[in-house]
């Protein structure tokens, strides 16, 4: 189970949730808030009160019921969910499967143009966590040109080279082919 963690009222979050339920801020603008915490630091330090927040029954409730929120309720959830396991995979802990499930899963309720390479980008986050090449290599000739599949290609590189994973190694490894 992803842990939970409690925002507190004056956090960053908390401070968003008040608005959002006090109507101070409608639920576009709220996901547009928790997608600029989620991008104001490279180590993606928000990501787990993110999670926390957007997982609230509270917020979560009124993010779905509007339309217009929905489809990027789900985005900043699976992205916050992925953020959440790079941070574990840049500290070499397997607990990551989990919030790779979580981002795919969220991934997955989003049926719009595009969403499908987001979708193998996390499956072969979670196949080069299994470190299973074949899987990884398939994944890889599916994606689009881009930043997520030249970091595909680094996994594959590194599973090849050590025969194990370096998540930190492999993601911060900027090359795109050999």
């Amino acid at each position: 189970m992803v842990k939970e963690i409690k925002i507190a009222t004056e956090s960053p979050q908390g401070k968003l949730k008040t608005r959002l339920l006090t109507g101070q801020l409608d639920p576009r603008g709220f996901v547009d808030a928790i997608r600029d915490l989620d991008q104001s630091n490279p180590t993606r330090d928000h990501s787990e009160a993110n999670v926390s927040i957007l997982t609230d029954p509270e917020v979560k409730h009124l993010l779905e019921a509007d339309d217009k929120a929905s489809l990027l309720y789900h985005s900043i959830l699976s992205l916050s969910h992925f953020h959440v396991a790079q941070r574990k995979l840049m500290e070499g802990d397997s607990a990551a499967r989990e919030s790779l499930q979580c981002a795919l899963l969220a991934a997955k309720q989003i049926e719009e143009e595009g969403f499908d390479q987001w979708c193998g980008y996390i499956e072969a986050t979670i196949a080069y966590m299994d470190g299973n090449r074949q899987k990884l290599e398939s994944i890889e000739s599916m994606l689009e040109e881009g930043p997520n599949r030249n970091i595909v290609r680094n996994m594959i590189r590194g599973l090849k080279k050590r025969g194990g994973i370096d998540y930190k190694e492999d993601y911060n490894n900027k090359r795109e082919s050999e």
